[in-house]
C-alpha cells in the first residue's frame, strides 16, 4: 500500500518532475525518493497510470501510425510505421506456405521460356546442317 506521499511522487514523476523538486515538494530527502522509484508498488502504481492515460490516446496513436505507414513520402518512415504496426500485431510472416508466390512462378516461367527458346534454337541449327 503506498503512502500518502508515494501516491503525490508518482502523480508528480508521472507529470516528469525531477527527483530534486519532488523531494523538495515533500520535505524528504531525495535518496527516499530514488528508493521509492525502485519500490514495486510504486513502479506498479506509475504503470498503471501510464496504461490509464495511454489507454484513451491509444485510438489516436494507432490512427496516427497508419497514417506514417501509408502516406508519408518518406520511404523509411513508411518502412518503420508499418514495421512497428505489424511487431505490435505480433504479426508473423508465413513461413510454411507449401503455394509458391507470384514471383517464383514468374521466375520459373521465365527459365522455362529460356529452355524452349534454347531447344527451338538447336533444333534449328541441326535442321539447317542437313540440308
Amino acid at each position: 500500500m503506498l503512502t500518502t506521499n508515494q501516491e503525490k511522487a508518482v502523480v508528480m514523476l508521472f507529470d516528469g518532475r525531477t527527483v530534486k523538486k519532488i523531494a523538495k515538494e515533500l520535505k524528504v530527502t531525495e535518496r527516499t525518493v530514488y528508493n521509492w522509484k525502485k519500490d514495486p508498488e510504486v513502479i506498479s502504481a506509475l504503470r498503471k497510470m501510464s496504461n490509464d492515460y495511454l489507454g484513451v490516446e491509444i485510438p489516436k496513436l494507432l490512427k496516427n501510425q497508419m497514417k506514417l505507414a501509408t502516406k508519408s513520402k518518406s520511404e523509411i518512415v513508411r518502412f518503420y510505421a508499418t514495421k512497428d504496426l505489424l511487431d505490435r500485431a505480433d504479426f508473423v510472416p508465413n513461413t510454411e506456405d507449401k503455394g509458391e508466390s507470384d514471383a517464383q512462378l514468374a521466375s520459373e516461367k521465365y527459365d522455362e521460356l529460356i529452355r524452349e527458346t534454347a531447344k527451338a534454337r538447336l533444333d534449328l541449327q541441326a535442321s539447317a546442317g542437313d540440308e
